[in-house]
């Protein structure tokens, strides 16, 4: 269970790149057209999805970010947990030579 968690925050970055270049590249397409359509309609077309685009990138990059963290903290404390549970039980419930 403790490798998965790693492995996840690894797959989950790959995942980021994959889905942030498929927005920068509707980003892009967004602007090609624009600038095919003309002046007028395509600065209209511009004006109501790139910024849309954009925003939805950094925030679909801070989601993933945000998911990362927290996995990497939930896995900081429970391997401390676990860490404490093993030093409790050699201590407390595990005898030691001559006592009982």
């Amino acid at each position: 269970m403790s490798v998965f968690i790693p492995l996840f925050c690894i797959v989950s970055v790959y995942l980021t790149k994959f889905v942030l270049c498929a927005i920068f590249g509707a980003i892009a397409f967004a602007e090609i057209a624009c600038s095919t359509i003309g002046s007028s309609f395509g600065s209209f077309i511009y004006a109501a999805t790139v910024p849309l685009l954009t925003g939805f990138v950094f925030f679909v990059e801070a989601l993933f970010y945000l998911i990362g963290c927290m996995l990497i903290i939930y896995y900081i404390i429970r391997e401390k947990r676990e860490d404490s549970r093993k030093k409790y039980m050699y201590e407390h419930i595990i005898p030691v030579d001559g006592e009982e």
